[in-house]
């Protein structure tokens, strides 16, 4: 049987789009699922914290398709700089 994979506070935190007081506020009224403490830290299981979420599994991931024309040549600036100067990209 493998093993449960383990998060941290603040993964779990990321994982929920919440902040760590959020979380502890959560587990304080018996809103969370309890965690197991290991040498001092506080770990949840992954699985739980999905149940939680309201997903059964592993969140679904989104496939896009895309037509890509190979025989264009195209030129564009980005809004991200590089050191100051605009970033040039061509596909």
């Amino acid at each position: 049987m493998p093993r449960p994979h383990m998060m941290k506070i603040n993964e779990v935190a990321r994982e929920c789009r919440a902040s760590e007081f959020t979380i502890r506020r959560l587990l304080s009224l018996g809103d969370f699922p309890e965690p197991v403490r290991l040498g001092g830290k506080l770990l949840w299981r992954r699985e739980d914290v999905l149940k939680r979420l309201g997903y059964d599994t592993e969140p679904e991931t989104e496939t896009i398709e895309m037509e890509v024309d190979t025989n264009a040549n195209v030129t564009g600036t980005t809004e991200q700089e590089n050191c100051g100067r605009p970033k040039t990209t061509t596909v």
